[in-house]
């Protein structure tokens, strides 16, 4: 194929995506179906340059409210770049990435969220966790775990939240606060915290996103409004019409919304979680019912819910149902402890269990 086409077709699939960064959907669609018929045309159906439209003309498919024809686009791209590229390849977590956000908006949140989950593990190994795609997905991924606990009547679980401020504090110091992503990151917040019941730290969330959209997007972005709109809707759910009516005011008179905090700094990374646990007695009678495996798949479960690393525990050396209880439940030896003084308490031993 000669130069020109080659750059005819590239300008075509980026006035696309500039388009849609516009909020100009239609538009947007017109180009991206036309650059991913003309690159599958030119070089095949499993060729990079026609993958990369074809991801990207369900992204479009997707914003522009087409959610159907942008799962059948996502899962057809995911199945070929699988299978030309690999499970772990960045560009096939991107699309496994994009179908998961889908699958939750389409109200399919527990698929989603297994999807997403499956692609952080990936994400994890090939990226690391502060790596801006493993950011998305830990902020989709939170979305899917609160939207399976709404659509289950179940309380939203503290994993949600975390994963959503993870998300957002790693672009705030990778990327910056006023980036769109950032500013994305915010919104989604402020969604999971109403969700979770904390409304007022929603509000605050909500008002800083819109105050950002509204300086660095504009006024009348379709992102803009879709946060005015959620933001509109908390307030008026939880009986603050008058404050409502003066963010609608304040947005048609292209005003900065009012109230939005000043956004604080990220607290530095955090270091390793470990989860001990400190005791745990059982009565005898109980024993045989299974009630200390429970408490330790409790706290298993509370562990990775905190993200901790591992679950420890310090055990005497004497104790030798304990040791053997704990090495039934997948506990191993961490580390022994220095030997104690002979006068001083028993010697204990440090068992522990990884989480993945």
């Amino acid at each position: 194929m000669c130069g020109g086409r080659n750059f005819e077709l590239t300008a075509r699939h980026n006035l696309a995506l500039v388009l849609h960064a516009q909020g100009q959907h239609e538009g947007a669609l017109i180009h991206a179906k036309a650059a991913h018929a003309a690159f599958g045309e030119t070089f095949g159906a499993e060729h990079a340059l026609t993958l990369k439209a074809a991801h990207n003309e369900a992204m479009i498919f997707a914003d522009a409210g087409q959610k159907l024809e942008a799962r059948a686009c996502y899962e057809a791209t995911l199945g070929i770049r699988r299978r030309v590229l690999g499970a772990e390849h960045v560009d096939t977590l991107k699309t496994s990435v994009n179908l998961g956000q889908l699958l939750v908006s389409l109200g399919e949140a527990e698929k989603g969220e297994q999807l997403l989950r499956e692609t952080m593990l990936s994400m994890e190994r090939v990226l690391g966790r502060q790596h801006p795609l493993a950011l998305l997905t830990l902020q989709n991924l939170s979305i899917a775990i609160s939207a399976r606990a709404t659509q289950e009547g179940k309380p939203v679980p503290f994993e949600a939240v975390e994963l959503a401020r993870e998300a957002l504090e790693g672009r705030q110091r990778t990327i910056g606060d006023d980036n769109i992503e950032t500013l994305e990151g915010r919104r989604d917040l402020g969604n999971v915290l109403a969700a979770s019941g904390n409304i007022d730290e929603a509000e605050e969330n909500l008002r800083q996103a819109l105050a950002g959209m509204e300086r660095v997007l504009g006024f009348g972005h379709p992102k803009t409004k879709e946060v005015l709109s959620r933001l509109r809707s908390l307030l008026e759910t939880h009986g603050d019409a008058d404050k409502a009516k003066l963010l609608v005011e304040e947005h048609s008179q292209s005003q900065a919304v009012s109230g939005a905090k000043e956004v604080i700094a990220p607290k530095p990374e955090r270091g390793v979680i470990v989860l001990v646990i400190l005791s745990l007695f059982v009565a005898a009678d109980d024993r045989r019912c299974g009630l200390a495996s429970a408490a330790v798949a409790h706290w298993k479960a509370l562990a990775q819910e905190l993200r901790a690393q591992c679950v420890e525990v310090e055990v005497p050396e004497e104790a030798s149902d304990a040791l053997a209880f704990f090495a039934a439940c997948g506990f191993k030896e961490a580390k022994v402890a220095a030997e104690a003084p002979p006068l001083g308490p028993p010697r204990r031993r440090r068992l522990c269990i990884e989480l993945g």
